[in-house]
């Protein structure tokens, strides 16, 4: 089996559904419905906010290691946010004006520690988050033809980051991320021997 070998500043990577789901959470008077839910990593949470509900806030309270802390208005100038889970984990939140009546909730998210591979004798590791530029490096033990892409959560190309035949050697690629819209996206990395997938998060 031909080998070569992928990497990335920080070791840290997390699996995503290529089916994401929106969980909507209601902000409603004085409560969050539901206050209690199940995601997947990858997935979407949405607060939405009630015709009846006044102003709230949705704000993180104790949330896993390495998950993103969030403190946002819901009101009727902003009726909607949403927040993508990145760390599996249990987060705990709540609206910052109504805590002692009892305005608190939490959501629970699931995952495992890898998308896919097709090969196993080889070293992938993915920073979750990239903000301006994404750094690779890696390995070529053998000359052959890599491509690298970058998809949305259905799976459909957003960018073709490179595609050529590559000798055997070490090799640096950046890539500039600024004209992304902020999200959730896949990485593709893939030769003629193997296929990999990984979630990246871009600020």
């Amino acid at each position: 089996m031909k080998k070569f070998y992928l990497s990335t500043v920080i070791i840290l990577c997390f699996s995503v559904s290529l089916f994401a789901t929106v969980h909507i959470i209601n902000v409603e008077d004085d409560i969050f419905s539901p206050d209690n839910l199940t995601v997947m990593v990858g997935d979407t949470v949405r607060w939405t906010w009630d015709v009846s509900a006044g102003f709230h806030t949705t704000t993180s309270t104790d949330i896993p290691a390495g998950a993103a802390e969030w403190d946002e208005l819901i009101d009727i100038e902003h009726k909607n946010y949403d927040y993508i889970v990145t760390v599996p984990g249990v987060y705990d939140y709540i609206c910052i004006f109504h805590e002692a009546v009892g305005m608190i909730a939490s959501f629970t998210a699931t995952g495992s520690t890898e998308i896919s591979n097709t090969v196993s004798d080889f070293n992938f590791y993915l920073n979750n988050t990239v903000s301006g530029t994404l750094h690779i490096s890696f390995e070529m033990q053998f000359n052959d033809n890599v491509e690298i892409s970058l998809l949305n959560l259905y799976g459909s190309d957003v960018i073709a980051l490179k595609s050529e035949k590559l000798n055997e050697g070490f090799y640096n690629f950046s890539f500039p991320m600024g004209d992304l819209a902020t999200g959730m996206y896949l990485l593709l990395f893939n030769t003629s021997d193997a296929s990999i997938v990984r979630k990246l998060v871009v600020q």
